[in-house]
């Protein structure tokens, strides 16, 4: 746990949604790649930003990440 939990508690929520919804665009196989924009304002942003690291570690599934 960081020194903020609650935007741990938050960040985790959003790398969450972030997988499931590209495991429904997997399922429902589209040849599109999968794409997602996370936009946030001041602390919505450290959330996304913090969600993106947290993806980073899984490269298999995320290929190009931006922050």
């Amino acid at each position: 746990p960081g020194a903020y939990p609650l935007q741990d508690q938050q960040s985790e929520f959003v790398a969450r949604c972030v997988q499931h919804l590209q495991q429904e665009h997997r399922e429902r196989g589209s040849q599109q790649p999968f794409r997602l924009v996370l936009v946030g304002y001041s602390m919505g942003g450290l959330v996304a930003r913090r969600a993106l690291h947290r993806l980073a570690t899984d490269r298999a599934h995320f290929g190009e990440l931006r922050s």
